[in-house]
């Protein structure tokens, strides 16, 4: 009986001690898939609520780097757009555009937070955390705008991201990487 003992006890510790070990390397692996996915271009439309506030928003990463968000909803932001380059950032509205300082209007901070979190994603060391949950993969990070749930299909592709601290969240419609 003493043997058993001994020998269950000697498999719990082996277990314990190669579970974190194990569980750490799916996190490292998932963290890495994550990255090489998002770093990809990809263009999408999102859900986006904010301070209690809806919009419908156009977002587009082409492997040129070039970021840009246009508003479809509500109607009167429908003209607004901005563009992220290597220039700064533009706002455009109809006809009209403008290199403008990222903070000065409300919707660049949008604009940037949502970025932000993909941009990190897309960085193994932007990652604190990623398990599967789901069905998909949560990545867990923290940006300049605060920390970041994003939610991940199967295939990589986001659905869903929030910001409890702001009282932000996206969901993602029509994802496609290019």
């Amino acid at each position: 009986m003493k043997i058993f003992r001994r020998i269950a006890a000697l498999l719990l510790v082996l277990l314990v001690s190669v579970v974190p070990v194990s569980c750490a390397k799916k996190g490292d692996a998932l963290k890495s898939e994550a990255a090489k996915q998002l770093s990809r271009g990809f263009e999408c439309t999102a859900a986006v609520t904010w301070n209690g506030s809806s919009y419908q928003v156009k977002l587009a990463r082409p492997s040129s780097g070039v970021c840009t968000m246009s508003f479809i909803k509500p109607a009167e932001l429908s003209a607004l757009s901005f563009e992220l380059g290597k220039d700064g950032l533009k706002v455009k509205f109809g006809q009209l555009e403008a290199s403008i300082d990222p903070t000065s209007l409300p919707q660049t901070a949008l604009f940037n937070t949502i970025l932000g979190a993909l941009d990190e994603a897309a960085s193994p060391t932007g990652v604190h955390a990623a398990a599967a949950a789901n069905g998909g993969y949560r990545i867990t990070g923290k940006t300049q705008a605060g920390s970041f749930t994003l939610m991940l299909g199967p295939d990589f592709k986001p659905r869903s991201l929030a910001f409890s601290g702001l009282n932000l969240s996206a969901d993602f419609k029509d994802f496609k990487f290019s």
